[in-house]
């Protein structure tokens, strides 16, 4: 037995974890990796959306390392704070297997509106001037050009508005 990985592995984003938290970061992306792959395969799309749909406990397959309580409660952290949306697509009434799609815009608004950590929140008086920076990062600190077009993009749109 190795522990390293012939299957496909789960993945965190640390910058999504500081986000967002670790099992939710975990728990989105593996929903963001069933949905390309049903985008892929051409299947699960209700009203234009692609979706995913699993109950707990074939959740708790993918997550053996986590109690369903756990997975319930990172679900429903997701779900309030609208990072997921959910429905039932189910042909049966009786059946409870929940339908999720992630909302992505929330996502990023989320990540633009945050100084990135987990539990607190920086007290913006207490802080010193910053040293100007030669590199420009986003606003977890990871450099990532994308994220400086969207900023340069967001920044002069504020100034002509």
């Amino acid at each position: 037995m190795s522990l390293l990985f012939d299957k496909h592995p789960l993945i965190v984003n640390p910058t999504l974890a500081t986000l967002i938290g670790l099992n939710e970061s975990i728990i989105l992306q593996q929903i963001h990796y069933w949905l390309e792959l049903n985008k892929q395969a051409g299947r699960n799309k209700r009203n234009g959306q692609i979706w995913t749909y699993n109950s707990y406990e074939n959740w708790q397959e993918q997550f053996p390392f986590w109690s369903l309580r756990t997975i319930r409660r990172t679900f429903t952290i997701l779900k309030n704070r609208k990072l997921i949306i959910t429905a039932n697509y189910n042909k049966l009434s009786l059946d409870r297997t929940i339908w999720y799609r992630i909302n992505y815009n929330k996502l990023k608004q989320l990540y633009f509106q945050s100084p990135c950590g987990q539990n607190d929140h920086m007290d913006m008086a207490n802080l010193a001037a910053p040293i100007p920076e030669t590199i420009t990062s986003s606003p977890c600190g990871i450099l990532d050009p994308s994220w400086y077009v969207d900023e340069m993009t967001r920044k002069i749109a504020d100034q002509t508005s």
